[in-house]
């Protein structure tokens, strides 16, 4: 079964093609976030690598994004996304050397 993560992450992003650009990534690899792993997809999960960096910058693109988003049982937790990303701040960078 696909895990529904993925597709609700890049709604709220409005569309792979903006996660791609986010991200500075190929769209082929954000849309395989959405596929089976039979299909060389990641079963509906955004790779671990770049969760903090999409929490990150969602505020910057108008995104409301939450650890909750990517770990539902969170909602149940009370947790301070802005403590996350104080903690823990973005590269300044893309995860992607070029």
């Amino acid at each position: 079964m696909i895990d529904p993560q993925a597709q609700h992450i890049i709604e709220k992003f409005g569309g792979h093609k903006n996660i791609s650009q986010i991200c500075n990534m190929d769209i082929a690899y954000v849309y395989r976030w959405t596929y089976p792993k039979e299909r060389r997809g990641r079963n509906g999960l955004v790779p671990d690598h770049l969760q903090r960096h999409l929490l990150v910058v969602a505020p910057d693109h108008g995104v409301e994004l939450t650890p909750a988003d990517f770990f539902p049982e969170l909602k149940e937790t009370r947790i301070c996304p802005t403590s996350i990303t104080q903690k823990y701040p973005a590269p300044a960078r893309s995860w992607r050397a070029r």
